[in-house]
């Protein structure tokens, strides 16, 4: 008589701390450098490198290398939260609350900027502003403008050329536009802000001293 043995691995909360692992690689692997924070609570990828974690008193954490750095993104809330799922690449929930519910909802990857049209006349070419304040605590702005209806790229990164977040990315119409960063959760440090639209490419170097 062969008897089966099923072994059940309860899930753990971890307080700060985030471990990898594979079918292959039958050990985990802390992942730094990882932002002190919270209990986390949820883990959600949506594809082998971009993934959102949720903890408590409102922590919000993203990847895009595939959980080997994580950086904090701003929830506006002091709220636990519990569970992260996303829909698609661009839109995402995330539920919680202790003291009381909240639902947050992101349409744009949970991005660090707000983007503002100054107005739609027809500018003569593609440009990318140097943000202003420069340096900066913790908001600067960022102006851009584009001659047609395009497909906008714009993301930011450390000075080890790490991606760190989408400021924007999607279709816009021929304008001029601003983009105001919030560098609240970020670090002291250079930062660079690159622009990509139809093969008109631009960096702009930025620093925020706190």
């Amino acid at each position: 008589m062969i008897k089966e043995h099923r072994i059940i691995f309860p899930a753990l909360l971890l307080l700060a701390t985030i471990f990898h692992g594979t079918f292959s690689q039958p050990v985990w692997v802390t992942q730094n450098p990882l932002p002190q924070c919270n209990t986390l609570n949820d883990v959600e990828f949506i594809g082998a490198s971009t993934g959102y974690e949720a903890g408590n008193y409102g922590t919000i954490l993203k990847t895009t290398d595939g959980g080997s750095s994580w950086i904090s993104q701003s929830s506006g809330t002091t709220e636990n939260l519990n569970s992260v799922s996303f829909l698609n690449a661009a839109t995402g929930f995330i539920a919680g609350g202790q003291n009381a519910w909240v639902i947050l909802k992101t349409t744009n990857r949970g991005a660090i900027t707000n983007i503002q049209t100054i107005n739609n006349n027809i500018p003569a070419g593609y440009s990318l502003s140097q943000n202003y304040p420069n340096p900066f605590n913790p908001v600067t702005v960022i102006k851009y403008q584009i001659p047609k209806a395009n497909y906008v790229s714009i993301k930011l990164y450390d000075q080890l050329g790490r991606e760190l977040g989408i400021l924007y990315e999607g279709d816009q119409q021929a304008g001029y536009y601003q983009a105001t960063v919030d560098g609240t959760n970020l670090a002291s440090g250079v930062y660079f802000c690159r622009i990509t639209i139809a093969g008109y490419n631009k960096v702009i170097k930025m620093s925020l001293i706190k």
